[in-house]
């Protein structure tokens, strides 16, 4: 019922040929969250992850929408049947060993899993859809009361530019709050904190901290971290809470109404295998006003480190040219092509992109290259070369391309169609949107806003070896005792991590 639309993205005027902070936050923010249909009062909300987010997961029989659409037309069938005259007489059992032949006849585990198991639900699963009957139905939907006795307001907060130097955005008070007041709940993931570090296989930055550690809670003696993960609560900055000076207006501590309690007794190895269920609080240190923008303590080695990477930093070589794909696109009237890249390059970070997905559907003409096409484009080894015509359902897969010519159709709403090679890629895509090197795919027709420029991988300000990484300090009173304690590598350890990376390289 609800669709992720495009964030906004932006550094907040940060550069990294002069700024510390540039890299030391997310610039993607805003993102709407749009509903696909109208939504009841209570309802709760879901969004598609995608089909593929199933893959490498043991969810064989969680409905994707197709199976749905097949279980509705299950149930709707069945109840036109057990209406029609010749079911009116039936008994109850009777129509249970109709309905119970049907579960035994479907064959896909994710079909089953949408269909009622009772004859009984029949009428109640065609009139909501199957795929709401399976959340409960009616009591899927929460009534005030519920929420009353259940719930907490998470919607205190708005964000906008910080008025802390570098530190980007900022979290706001949407209305006045008193001393002792639950600001906002704080839901936590419990990861281990070598989640945070960059893995060896993207070598340019291996080893450094990933961005998301900025908004991690972690401590020196544990080898767990916390990500808080609800909305605009990772836009509190950090204000000291000790001198004369202090800044800090809200504190963490832990929920005593909605925090799965039993997690703080388990061990480190027990906590990190189990679900999640973690939430702290956002609780005000005194009267706060309408508008105020709120600081919690990050702690002292946050500090420090904070102000040694403002005293230490310079900016990399090169970085005064750098110019992001987000600024470049407002300032471009189209879409350069390879001959105007000849007069005119786009700068070093920069790369063409264009949406291309293969579906059964798509209209290709293929034949190998000749020996003349096989000189022109330095290929070597066997090659086929592919040619496509662009519609709608290959609108997908933002895949790097080469823009091979631009043009106009007066007949058209577009105002430009390209005409493209579409690069080889082979990793991070679905199969459906890769090819191999041994493939020269060209596309014709692609509409303009269907293609773009992006950032070259790793060359965002995230990405650069000097931006600021630290975790937010997790306070000795809130970290459990049994968390506590940091693992010594072993000679048993290095063997298992060199035979994982062994089997990551096959």
């Amino acid at each position: 019922n609800v669709h992720h639309d495009e964030p906004e993205i932006n550094s907040t005027g940060l550069h990294r040929a002069r700024d510390p902070g540039a890299g030391a936050f997310t610039y993607w923010h805003n993102m709407p969250n749009l509903a696909t249909r109208k939504i009841r009062a209570g309802e709760e909300l879901f969004t598609s992850y995608g089909e593929n987010w199933f893959d490498d997961r043991d969810m064989d029989d969680i409905p994707f929408s197709a199976h749905y659409r097949k279980a509705d037309t299950a149930v709707e069938a069945a109840a036109k049947s057990f209406r029609h005259d010749l079911w009116k007489d039936k008994s109850e059992d009777e129509k249970a060993d109709a309905w119970n032949l049907v579960l035994k006849k479907e064959k896909h585990p994710r079909v089953l899993s949408a269909l009622p198991k009772s004859h009984t639900d029949i009428d109640e699963a065609t009139r909501l859809g199957t795929a709401r009957f399976s959340l409960g139905g009616e009591l899927s939907f929460r009534t005030q009361e519920w929420f009353d006795a259940n719930a907490i307001c998470m919607d205190t907060l708005f964000t906008k530019k910080s008025t802390i130097p570098q530190a980007g955005r900022g979290g706001f008070l949407k209305r006045p709050l008193t001393e002792g007041s639950i600001v906002m709940p704080v839901p936590l993931l419990q990861l281990d904190r070598n989640v945070f570090v960059v893995p060896n296989t993207y070598q340019k930055i291996s080893g450094k901290a990933q961005l998301l550690m900025n908004y991690a809670l972690g401590h020196d003696d544990s080898e767990v971290f916390l990500l808080p993960y609800n909305a605009l609560v990772n836009f509190i900055n950090h204000g000291n809470s000790a001198g004369d000076n202090a800044k800090a207006n809200v504190k963490l501590r832990w929920s005593e109404s909605f925090n799965r309690a039993e997690l703080i007794d388990l061990d480190v190895k027990e906590l990190l295998e189990s679900s999640f269920g973690l939430i702290m609080e956002l609780v005000a240190l005194r009267d706060l006003e309408e508008g105020e923008e709120l600081f919690l303590d990050y702690g002292s080695q946050w500090e420090e480190a904070w102000e040694q990477h403002m005293d230490d930093w310079t900016p990399l070589p090169n970085s005064e040219s750098y110019q992001s794909a987000e600024e470049l696109i407002h300032l471009e009237k189209n879409i350069r092509t390879e001959e105007e890249q000849q007069m005119k390059p786009y700068p070093e970070n920069i790369q063409t992109a264009c949406m291309f997905y293969h579906t059964e559907d798509t209209d290709y003409d293929i034949r190998p290259l000749t020996a003349d096409e096989l000189k022109e484009e330095n290929f070597e080894g066997p090659a086929n070369l592919y040619r496509a015509n662009w519609t709608k359902p290959n609108h997908d897969c933002l895949r790097y391309c080469k823009i091979l010519s631009r043009y106009t159709e007066e007949e058209s709403g577009e105002k430009f169609f390209y005409n493209v090679e579409v690069l080889p890629q082979t990793t991070n895509l679905h199969d459906d949107c890769y090819h191999t090197d041994e493939e020269k795919l060209f596309v014709n027709k692609i509409p303009e806003h269907a293609v773009t420029i992006v950032d070259e991988v790793l060359t965002r300000d995230h990405h650069l070896v000097n931006a600021f990484r630290h975790p937010i300090g997790l306070p000795d009173e809130l970290l459990p005792t049994k968390w506590r304690g940091r693992y010594t590598k072993t000679e048993e350890d290095e063997t298992n991590k060199e035979s994982d990376d062994e089997k990551k390289e096959e």
